[in-house]
């Protein structure tokens, strides 16, 4: 599946191949590729939507992510 991120802060908008969807493979994405190593990220993910949340430890949102049609 690929993944598409974003970052609100800096702009940034990549996409991922993955093989899972987990919190632990969207976390390396957001804290390598996002450039955002020095913030542990949480998430929450609609099904219905295909699309999730990014958000700081605060529970700020920082970004989000979806599941692109393949």
């Amino acid at each position: 599946m690929i993944i598409s991120f974003t970052i609100f802060k800096t702009a940034q908008q990549w996409e991922s191949k993955l093989h899972q969807l987990n919190s632990d493979v969207l976390r390396k994405n957001v804290q390598i590729k996002g450039g955002m190593g020095y913030v542990t990220p949480s998430f929450t993910y609609c099904e219905e939507s295909e699309t999730g949340q990014i958000s700081d430890p605060h529970g700020e949102m920082i970004g989000e992510f979806s599941i692109l049609p393949s």
